[in-house]
């Protein structure tokens, strides 16, 4: 057993002797007593700005995140392992264990050394390989960042087409300026979901990048499913759409059964999707292998990408 299968065996074992009480207050105490006043600080308004976790208000007693982690924890053991044994790198499973190592005991160095040192955001050499006439969906494409990444990783000629999805219009008027430039790309100012509806967008104050929908509001934008916007072949699927991720992909089954597209998706917006949407993904279809990486920063793990090839 090497020092990530035993280091990732003793947290799981935690996890299955003790209470999921006893583990929220491992949670609780650790983080006041041992946590440096100035980081306590900085998680508490980053979690304020960006609520996807849970709250966390030391003041007022208020440990609602970790209460959500322990519950997690404690009654998905068994999706833990399967992620764990479903992994298909060291490198994925050393992020599994890094995410979750933070989260339960505010372990920042081995979140730090999980950082991935070398590729882009998403676009990861050793993992994934493109062609000339390759059709691309950029799942929240906000001011253009990933797809200017994957020019520079695989040139101008790695694509036939890229699509882009963005709900915001300001951004989507920004992203066709940042793009202009890149040969066949396509900007719908659309939201991406499970069902094809008039949903609202919901403002996030801090950031529009962590812009949501919502059933009801005063920004509406139509919301259309992959399998029936794009009805050609599909050979690589990004998504980072703040929470939404689940829903899209239940809205382009079709184009994961009968094609096999690569998908990188983002799964850090809410306690489960890390595992959650790799159970999706491998229901609808078994071929997938899964890898992890990690792009975020080393006090809260976010920025944690799956990649299904």
């Amino acid at each position: 057993m090497n020092f990530v299968e035993e280091r990732f065996s003793n947290l799981i074992s935690t996890f299955e002797k003790e209470s999921e009480e006893k583990l929220f207050k491992h949670m609780r105490d650790v983080f006041v007593t041992r946590v440096p006043i100035p980081v306590q600080e900085s998680m508490q308004r980053f979690l304020t700005k960006y609520p996807f976790w849970g709250e966390l208000n030391v003041k007022c007693q208020n440990f609602q995140i970790f209460q959500n982690k322990a519950k997690v924890f404690k009654q998905n053991v068994g999706d833990l392992v399967w992620l764990f044994d479903k992994l298909g790198d060291w490198q994925s499973k050393f992020v599994l264990l890094a995410v979750l190592e933070n989260y339960f005991n505010f372990d920042f160095s081995t979140i730090q050394r999980a950082i991935e040192p070398v590729w882009n955001h998403y676009w990861d050499l050793d993992l994934l390989s493109m062609a000339k006439h390759d059709v691309i969906v950029d799942v929240g494409a906000y001011y253009g960042d990933s797809v200017t990444d994957f020019v520079r990783t695989f040139g101008k000629d790695g694509y036939g087409k890229i699509v882009c999805y963005e709900i915001t219009e300001d951004v989507c008027k920004q992203l066709c300026e940042n793009v202009k430039n890149f040969h066949d790309i396509e900007v719908r100012n659309l939201a991406v979901g499970d069902k094809n509806d008039k949903v609202y967008m919901v403002e996030n104050l801090s950031s529009n990048s962590a812009n949501q929908t919502a059933q009801s509001g005063e920004n509406a934008v139509k919301m259309v499913t992959l399998d029936d916007d794009l009805s050609q072949k599909l050979d690589l699927i990004k998504m980072d759409i703040e929470g939404g991720e689940e829903k899209a992909l239940l809205g382009c089954e079709r184009h994961i059964k009968e094609e096999k597209p690569n998908l990188l998706v983002s799964v850090y917006h809410n306690n489960s999707d890390i595992f959650n949407l790799a159970r999706l993904i491998y229901d609808m279809n078994q071929n997938y292998k899964f890898y992890l990486r990690y792009y975020g920063l080393n006090i809260y793990a976010t920025e944690i990408v799956l990649f299904a090839l």
